[in-house]
């Protein structure tokens, strides 16, 4: 759980950062709680986890089970699509893109989700390790 909550996290501020903010024109509450719920969350988010770990506990075996919560909400928000005709976001609005580029979108998505819970697990070993080194 802790895996999947650092990595959505991560993935949210990542996404939002590289294909949401260039196209967003917010202002006044909209430009503050947009900036506070995908730029410093995420940041205080991972910082508090690069201190307080917990350590030694983000392993391999975990990246692939971590990718239920991200698969369960495309699958929502496609449906919810569906029937609405309602994208939170325009890298899935099959409205405007068709199925074929929300869903190779959802794919690299996942992808990315399992690069940042991989790199999470190796980060953790290394951060673990530190800890643990004798200090001179």
């Amino acid at each position: 759980m802790r895996l999947a909550t650092v990595a959505s996290i991560t993935v949210t501020g990542l996404v939002h950062w590289f294909f949401l903010r260039p196209i967003l024109d917010l202002e006044g509450g909209s430009y503050v709680v947009d900036k506070l719920l995908h730029v410093v969350v995420p940041v205080l988010a991972l910082g508090a986890w690069v201190v307080a770990g917990p350590r030694g506990q983000a392993v391999r075996s975990a990246v692939l089970p971590s990718l239920g919560w991200p698969l369960l909400w495309g699958a929502y928000t496609l449906v919810r699509g569906l029937v609405t005709h309602w994208w939170p976001y325009p890298f899935i609005d099959a409205d405007a893109l068709g199925w074929g580029r929300v869903l190779v979108n959802l794919a690299a998505i996942a992808v990315l989700f399992a690069v940042v819970g991989s790199a999470f697990v190796a980060a953790d070993r290394a951060l673990g390790r530190r800890a643990q080194a004798p200090t001179a």
